[in-house]
């Protein structure tokens, strides 16, 4: 064995349950790693290894840490690409890693951010109410493409929009219908802003309202 090399000289782990093992090698010493990268590199005892090829051993083992964080972390519920790394890059693990692990589930669909943005969006306007205009601004928040947000707002119905944002307007009169009417109609206007309606769709129906409990 050449002075660059060195052998494996023993391989153990500390309980049956346990699915990361010790290398013990020539030199004296110690690396624990997953059983994941004891099979991806074959190590087996008595086998040859060059000096410093250890090292990949523990990178790739910090790469099945990551992705083990990040399944349970989306096992609760999806999560975009970028709150997934966000997540990840607080346990201070390298970052080019981090990006592998992410790239590689976004491959493969654990994160998808496409379907992300259409279910977000389908979601949150038909059980909350919310418009256009707050969905595009909450899914840039979670760090989604734009053309990922913009394809899933296609999904939007002008007309159905336009008639929740009549039927939660309604329901914020009958609230506050003992007020003056420019008070009611600021505090409706600014209700539906907040939750993400356009003017073109807030000043109509303030319109409307008007016709159908002031007469015009």
């Amino acid at each position: 064995m050449e002075k660059s090399q060195q052998s494996i000289v023993r391989i153990f782990k500390d309980s049956p349950q346990s699915r990361r093992y010790d290398i013990e090698l020539s030199t004296g010493r110690v690396i624990s790693i997953h059983e994941d990268v004891l099979v991806a590199f074959g190590l087996h005892k008595g086998m040859t290894i060059e000096t410093d090829q250890w090292q990949h051993w523990l990178e790739e083992d910090e790469r099945v840490k990551i992705r083990q964080t990040a399944y349970r972390y989306l096992s609760y519920r999806p999560r975009t690409s970028a709150e997934v790394t966000q997540y990840l890059c607080k346990h201070e693990w390298q970052e080019g890693l981090v990006e592998q692990v992410v790239e590689e589930l976004s491959s493969s669909r654990y994160i998808d951010d496409r379907a992300y943005a259409v279910e977000w969006v389908r979601q949150r306007q038909q059980n909350k109410g919310i418009g256009m205009k707050r969905l595009r601004q909450e899914l840039i928040q979670k760090g989604v493409a734009l053309h990922w947000i913009e394809e899933a707002l296609l999904h939007i119905d002008e007309d159905q929009e336009r008639q929740q944002a009549m039927t939660i307007a309604e329901r914020r009169y009958l609230r506050i219908c003992h007020e003056r009417w420019d008070k009611i109609e600021r505090r409706i206007g600014s209700y539906l802003i907040r939750r993400g309606y356009s003017t073109q769709i807030v000043y109509p129906i303030l319109s409307e309202l008007r016709n159908r409990h002031r007469g015009g």
